[in-house]
């Protein structure tokens, strides 16, 4: 086993030197963002917490609504630089809050 494991590091291609350049470019607007996502989820989360279990059709879904805007936004800034990977992460976590939305107009 030792065998093809050093036969693989000796064929491995030698890793490209990623430019960072147009990441540091997205990083404030990505930073603040995903900033903006927590607190649009805690938003919503108080508001469900608040609200009582007949009170469950007046909550708002507004700012987990909110929320998937920016991490739809920062999924694209993501795949423009090339940071597929994250892109990935952030788009699932996009969906996750879609399939939030629409658990809570079921509830209505």
């Amino acid at each position: 086993m030792s065998i093809a494991i050093e036969n693989k590091a000796e064929n491995a291609q030698p890793t490209e030197e990623r430019d960072l350049g147009p990441l540091a470019w997205i990083n404030d607007e990505v930073r603040r963002s995903l900033e903006s996502t927590v607190k649009a989820l805690l938003r919503y989360s108080r508001d469900v917490e608040a609200a009582k279990v007949s009170d469950l059709e007046a909550i708002d879904t507004t700012g987990i609504r909110v929320a998937k805007q920016y991490l739809h936004q920062v999924k694209g800034a993501l795949q423009m630089v090339g940071v597929d990977q994250a892109a990935e992460l952030v788009g699932l976590m996009e969906v996750a809050a879609q399939r939030s939305v629409v658990a809570g107009l079921r509830m209505v």
